[in-house]
């Protein structure tokens, strides 16, 4: 298995001696191609006092013209820092934040960009000019583009900068351009808040609740009381979404406001009961029942509402058939869930930082008992399993990232960033894991919507069955149909970019030699795979 960028640092990190953490950093160097790749490396270098200035320096010089290359934001935030803790460099620092400022003026921005600028100005260099600078072309932006959500991240930067007759002005501004957005309207009502005008903050929220149309949106206003601890608020939004409920939909999303805002049990009850009187779509019949189950732990009324999800083979139908291929999801997600224990549900529940660790939890405890998934993966689980997915190197739990995979291949339309993983996980865990997972990927391929055979799906299943049996002959008709479509979907912006070159070479190089199908597939795909956009 290939190492990551993390796993050089955690070596050197652990490495002894002057020599090694510099050997390390080298190879972390050496596969860095994003700037949150460099930004980790420039952060690791806090806690490696044995790195001399010179070689800090330079990784600093590289991130700052990988920022420059990208755009990206934080890595001139990164470079500011590390110039100044690192080096004592104000000098090179402020070069650094000035570098983004060109950045930003180079492209169409976003006023909270300009704002996110503005505090390393103030934090790294304590430069309240500078950061003013910055807050007032933001500022501009977000009048430009009447965004009332950037502008409320201007005034409270400059508030943070101890410009508050400057903060509450802009506050003002945005408070100006609401409209009917209720997100928006929390983030207007948050820099009142931050600036300490709590009768404006609470003002702001009330007027939005008074004009809500929606049971939706006066649940995102109750949400928004409750973060300021304002329990008349948060009943008073949610009455509103009372009142303007008229949907079983309308009531699972009072019912879960209220669980967010805790208003106890019975509240969440009254709301779900109210839901499922209503309900008349059977995906809204699944969210319900699982909510009684996971959130009241009510399995007696979940059952009785409905399935809480369907068996994985049921989601598609098949609209094309990839012969010489049993396809079908089922043995892989059962195989896999069966070995799901409770040290790998509280892996991947922690994955978001611990956010919401418990309904994560809860969401795939009730997939793996039940063996049913939703239509439409929910937030809860489908955030950590996202995340989980990323894992990589030489301290990924395979089980735990082929799970996670197979749930995203379930849901997704995608496959570039997920099916990669599903790869090389299935392939590290062994017998009978990759004959399994080819049946997920030909059931993929057969009921991919698209008009054309997905050429990811079929590439990722060459992939697993030349790495058993390159011999096969399904090996040959598989590299057959993929040069027979659009290869476009190759130059993909995944950033597991590298995976995919990672496999290729580990599966396929070794057999272009002696395979001039094989050959001509690399060419054909422009192996290594080229991103885009990255």
């Amino acid at each position: 298995m290939a190492l990551t960028v993390e796993d050089w640092l955690e070596r050197a990190r652990g490495g002894t001696g002057a020599g090694e953490v510099e050997r390390c950093l080298d190879e972390a160097a050496a596969l860095a191609r994003r700037c949150y790749e460099w930004c980790a490396i420039l952060a690791a270098l806090e806690e490696l006092p044995d790195v001399t200035p010179q070689k800090a320096a330079a990784l600093a010089d590289r991130t700052l013209e990988c920022a420059i290359d990208s755009g990206e934001l934080w890595g001139f935030r990164e470079v500011a820092t590390a110039r100044v803790d690192l080096l004592d460099d104000m000098s090179g620092a402020r070069r650094a934040l000035q570098a983004g400022i060109d950045a930003l003026r180079r492209r169409d921005t976003k006023g909270y960009e300009w704002a996110l600028l503005a505090e390393a100005f103030a934090e790294t260099l304590d430069d309240l000019p500078g950061a003013r600078l910055c807050l007032a072309e933001g500022r501009e932006v977000a009048l430009r583009q009447r965004d009332a959500d950037d502008l409320a991240s201007v005034a409270g930067t400059l508030g943070k900068v101890g410009d508050r007759s400057a903060a509450l002005a802009v506050a003002a501004e945005a408070e100006a351009l609401l409209d009917d957005d209720s997100h928006a309207v929390w983030s207007v009502a948050n820099a009142w808040h931050g600036l300490e005008e709590y009768a404006a903050s609470s003002r702001v929220l009330a007027t939005a609740m008074e004009r809500a149309t929606t049971a939706e949106d006066a649940c995102v206003l109750a949400q928004a009381c409750y973060s300021h601890e304002d329990d008349t608020g948060t009943d008073r939004g949610l009455a509103r979404a009372r009142e303007l409920a008229v949907s079983a939909e309308d009531w699972y999303e009072i019912a879960s406001a209220s669980k967010k805002t805790r208003r106890g049990h019975e509240a969440v009850r009254t709301a779900l009961d109210r839901a499922a009187a209503a309900v008349e779509d059977d995906d809204t019949r699944r969210s319900i029942a699982a909510a009684y189950h996971q959130w009241l732990d009510d399995s007696e009324t979940a059952a009785r509402i409905g399935p809480r999800g369907v068996r994985p083979e049921t989601l598609r139908a098949a609209r094309r058939s990839l012969p010489g291929w049993d396809a079908t999801p089922a043995p892989l997600f059962d195989w896999l869930r069966e070995r799901v224990t409770p040290e790998v549900l509280d892996r991947i529940a922690e994955a978001d930082y611990g956010t919401d660790f418990d309904d994560h939890r809860a969401a795939l405890l009730d997939i793996v008992t039940t063996g049913l998934v939703p239509r439409n993966l929910p937030w809860h689980p489908a955030e950590v399993v996202a995340l989980t997915r990323w894992s990589r190197g030489e301290h990924v739990y395979h089980l735990d990232r082929a799970w996670c995979c197979t749930l995203l291949c379930l849901n997704a339309d995608e496959l570039d960033d997920v099916a990669p993983g599903l790869v090389e996980s299935c392939l590290a865990i062994g017998d009978p894991v990759p004959e399994y997972a080819e049946q997920l990927l030909a059931w993929i391929c057969e009921t991919d919507e698209d008009d054309d055979w997905p050429a990811l799906g079929l590439y990722a299943l060459l992939l697993l069955r030349a790495a058993q049996d390159p011999a096969d002959e399904r090996v040959a008709r598989l590299i057959s149909m993929i040069l027979d479509i659009d290869l476009d979907q190759f130059y993909s912006w995944a950033v597991v970019i590298d995976l995919w070159n990672e496999l290729g070479e580990r599966i396929l190089v070794p057999l272009r030699a002696t395979r001039p199908d094989v050959h001509r597939l690399l060419e054909a795909v422009g192996w290594p795979v080229a991103a885009a956009s990255i």
